[in-house]
């Protein structure tokens, strides 16, 4: 072979080799993962062993979650393609439609579902279709009372059966859900024509008629689901006693017609009825208006609830009982806790007159007492009462204050001042009156001291306190205010120094005869300087004596605070007093004594030692005015020495002037 021909080979198996090897790179090298979404089960697998227990949501079974739920990734979380019942529509459409219906059961017209059922499987109630989240009735007594329904001696087999035998648990065009009308329903269990039927009906043929009428359709404590209250003849099965037999034409027909048949057995009672005041059916003998002449779920066999029954015929009772504030038997529906329901001697056919009937319910205990209201110690209760209902509280005829004031009308008057008590303004006369009776005068809740004190607690703290005002104490508030309404401020009996005038009689003596007076003496304003209530301090001031002073003395306030001054040890101990009379005196700026006999109530002892002497260069001082050399309140000398001295003074050289001793 030639040398190009060897050549061209090696070329070819290079290039193969370097293909295989290529081929080996790539195989070797890592290939991307494909991508695996986990189903709902591989996490969920216990929940779905759990909904095995019972029937299965299709969803469920079909392993088709996300047909209601969205994914949620790692994250967990529960999250619906949509809240509620329109989840449910998207399937369930037809059922959607039903809640055009008349009667809508109403967690299904709520659009709450899972009220009844459940979403994922009936396992809570096995064997039971709908998933339903409770077995049979237990799933209608989540909610409905169990007792009211089969709490009775006699069942009805319809509900030992099931609610739903004769109610749609969605919605229906009947009441209360009802699958068929009237009687119908009824027929789909019993046949009215069979003979125990009949024997059962005194051989009377009832089909056709109100079968609820007698039976109550879910449990009662009397035999063959017969109503609470009976008609005694009923009670025996004698229904020959008012109506015609069995194979009479028309059957069921009455004997006798209207009241007269009632009165062959009620005869007794005719008396009763045959009253001044006759309820008007019976006067126009209609029992039946209100009785049901065979049972009846009401006492006396009424033929409905005594409220709806009376509300009935008095339509225009019915608008005016809608108050804020009704009298409990009419709220209660009890019209003959007060009315005779056939026949009274008294107006209204009331049971009693006056207070009487009202203490049929209402003790008599604080309605009689050393004082009575006059209302009630005339027993017209309704003098100030509405007997049914009112806007106001306890059945007021009118607001509270209007009230009083019909009667009271010279108190109004008396009252209406431009200081009103806020209790007398906001017309709220109960807060300190009884409105039947009291142990007190003026029907007053309880003495005027406690009476008081109980709004103005406050001034109750004030006895026993040093500065305490004795009228406080003893409660005798109206020496000062008048109860009610006053030309005054705070309702005072007067204004100014008058007032306090009324008790302090000697001391406005000595005032008007004193030659100095205070200035607020002057002005009569006594509570510029006293509590008028009391205080802790004596005096009943509103603060030390000291600041007391200083709130008009401002400037003498203002030089002692200068710390660089000396003060006169009264001033700095706050004892204005020991020198100043507070109200009046004899001499200028109410000084309780003149010149150096002022100063000697404190100063006489040491006027008599040399070192007085001494300090007063050896002059006598005797009779001298302290006040030419000294102040009497606060100065820069340590000495209370004038500011501005005469020079020989300052120095000290009083011989010059003066003799020494």
């Amino acid at each position: 072979m030639s040398e190009e021909g060897e050549l061209r080979i090696y070329r070819v198996l290079s290039l193969l080799l370097l293909a295989v090897a290529v081929g080996l790179a790539g195989g070797c090298a890592p290939q991307p993962k494909k991508a695996f979404r986990k189903q709902c089960v591989d996490c969920h697998q216990a929940s779905l062993d759990k909904y095995k227990a019972g029937t299965l949501h299709a969803p469920v079974a079909e392993n088709r979650c996300e047909e209601c739920h969205k994914p949620h990734g790692l994250l967990g979380g529960l999250s619906l393609r949509s809240d509620g019942a329109p989840l449910c529509y998207q399937c369930h459409e037809g059922q959607k439609k039903t809640l055009e219906k008349k009667s809508v059961h109403r967690p299904f017209g709520d659009g709450k579902c899972l009220f009844c059922h459940d979403s994922h499987s009936s396992y809570r109630a096995p064997g039971s279709r709908g998933l339903v989240s409770a077995a049979g009735n237990d799933l209608c007594y989540q909610c409905h009372d169990r007792d009211s329904y089969s709490g009775g001696k006699t069942v009805h087999g319809a509900v030992e059966k099931g609610c739903m035998s004769c109610h749609d648990p969605h919605a229906s065009d009947l009441p209360f859900g009802l699958r068929a009308e009237g009687d119908r329903l009824c027929l789909d269990c019993h046949d009215p024509g069979a003979s125990a039927f009949r024997s059962g009906h005194s051989g009377y043929d009832v089909e056709g008629t109100a079968c609820l009428a007698c039976h109550e359709p879910h449990s009662t404590d009397k035999d063959r689901l017969v109503r609470a209250y009976v008609h005694e003849p009923f009670a025996r099965r004698a229904c020959a006693d008012c109506h015609r037999g069995p194979d009479s034409s028309p059957p069921l027909a009455l004997k006798v017609g209207g009241e007269r048949l009632c009165y062959e057995c009620h005869d007794e009672q005719r008396a009763e009825f045959n009253r001044t005041h006759s309820h008007e059916p019976v006067a126009g003998g209609r029992c039946t208006t209100c009785h049901d002449p065979h049972v009846s779920d009401y006492e006396s066999i009424l033929s409905r609830p005594q409220k709806e029954l009376c509300y009935g015929c008095h339509t225009d009772s019915a608008a005016r009982h809608d108050r804020k504030f009704v009298h409990g038997v009419v709220e209660e529906g009890k019209c003959s806790a007060c009315h005779l329901p056939h026949g009274s001697d008294n107006r209204m056919i009331l049971k009693a007159t006056g207070a009487a009937l009202c203490y049929e319910c209402h003790s008599r205990d604080g309605f009689a007492d050393a004082v009575t209201h006059a209302p009630i110690r005339e027993g017209d209760c309704l003098n100030c009462h509405d007997p049914h209902a009112s806007d106001e509280p306890s059945q007021l005829t009118a607001a509270l204050g209007p009230l009083c004031y019909g009667c009271h009308s010279a108190e109004k008057e008396r009252f209406t001042k431009v200081s009103m008590h806020p209790k007398v303004r906001e017309g709220a006369c109960t807060a300190c009156h009884s409105p039947h009776a009291s142990a007190r005068e003026g029907l007053l809740k309880s003495g005027r001291r406690e009476l008081c004190f109980t709004c103005h607690e406050s001034y109750a703290k004030l006895r026993d306190m040093a500065g305490e005002h004795p009228v406080v104490s003893r409660g005798e508030c109206l020496s000062c205010h008048d109860a009610h309404g006053s030309v005054n401020a705070m309702q005072l009996l007067a204004v100014d120094s008058s007032l306090c005038y009324k008790c302090h009689k000697e001391t406005k003596a000595a005032f008007d005869s004193a030659p100095t007076r205070h200035r607020p003496i002057s002005q009569g304003r006594c509570l510029v300087c006293h509590m008028p209530h009391g205080s802790k301090i004596e005096g009943s001031l509103p603060r030390p004596l000291d600041a007391l002073c200083y709130s008009c003395h401002d400037g003498l306030q203002a030089r002692l605070k200068d710390i660089s001054l000396t003060s006169h040890k009264p001033v700095s101990e706050g004892r204005c007093d020991s020198c100043h009379d507070h109200h009046v005196g004899d001499n200028d700026n109410l000084l309780v004594a003149t010149g150096a006999a002022l100063c000697v109530e404190c100063h006489g002892e040491r006027m008599k030692t040399p070192g007085y002497a001494a300090a007063h260069g050896g002059i006598p001082t005797e009779g001298v005015e302290c006040l030419g050399c000294h102040e009497p309140h606060a100065a820069e000398d340590a000495k209370l020495l004038h500011k501005v001295k005469h020079e020989p003074f300052r120095k000290r050289l009083c011989e010059k002037c003066h003799q020494k001793l």
